[in-house]
């Protein structure tokens, strides 16, 4: 259990995995290449600060260990960037930034549960993608979507649920 602050990064094709039983507070992690496992047991947080990931190397960030190990992080997920939640699900994830990258889910369920939880994504020549199950977490919710070159700049072919409204702002194609 961490409870300083801390920044982990990982370069490499390696694998490198957070796991325990108890919530890491304050820590950030920047996967600029390779893979991160996300072991900490359902229901306990492996990252809370900023989870930066492929931003300037092919990077995966997957769960392993159980639902909400991103509780609060933000997400800045670049082209080469893929966040997969394996079949768990995040209920209290913070803002999501794309410049190009994917979020799936499997059979889990990736759900914009509080005020920060946004989905904004940067003009890019890679489409941002959503697979998987999206829940806009029981309000409306307005997704900044900036034009790059990529046709269309996101895309979201996950199962929407949710009963609320979605409202793009921003000159990018959804």
């Amino acid at each position: 259990s961490e409870t300083g602050t801390a920044l982990l990064t990982v370069t490499g094709a390696g694998i490198v995995s957070i796991g325990g039983s108890t919530d890491n507070t304050n820590v950030s992690a920047t996967v600029n290449s390779g893979t991160l496992f996300l072991a900490e047991s359902s229901g306990h947080k492996a990252l809370t600060g900023t989870v930066t990931i492929g931003t300037t190397g092919t990077a995966l960030v997957r769960y392993t260990g159980g639902s909400n190990e991103l509780a609060g992080a933000s997400v800045i997920l670049g082209q080469f960037g893929t966040l997969d939640l394996n079949g768990y699900s995040e209920s209290q994830i913070g803002a999501i930034t794309f410049t190009g990258g994917t979020i799936t889910t499997g059979a889990g369920v990736l759900t914009l549960g509080n005020a920060a939880s946004t989905i904004t994504t940067n003009a890019s020549s890679s489409t941002a993608l959503i697979t998987g199950n999206l829940d806009l977490g029981g309000t409306d919710r307005t997704f900044t979507i900036a034009r790059g070159s990529a046709t269309p700049d996101l895309n979201i072919s996950a199962v929407l649920s949710g009963n609320h409204n979605i409202t793009k702002a921003g000159s990018g194609i959804l």
